[in-house]
């Protein structure tokens, strides 16, 4: 179903694992998941943009230094 989609699926290896893991208290206030905290991880170590509908993630960007770009 994803196939056709420009997407690119990225295994969690342990350095992504790691990562998230040390977003847990930097996160906590704002109650991200895991793999929100994932989706964070991915976008730090790629250095890449997060774009999300999600405001608590743009709460806390600044904090874990992640640029994250609201689409509504």
């Amino acid at each position: 179903m994803l196939h056709p989609l420009p997407v690119i699926a990225v295994a969690a290896d342990q350095e992504l694992a790691g990562k998230a893991g040390h977003l847990r208290d930097l996160t906590a206030s704002v109650g991200l998941s895991l793999g929100d905290r994932f989706c964070l991880a991915l976008a730090l170590r790629q250095g890449w943009p997060v774009w999300t509908a999600d405001r608590q993630w743009a709460s806390i960007a600044e904090t874990i230094g992640v640029d994250v770009v609201l689409i509504r």
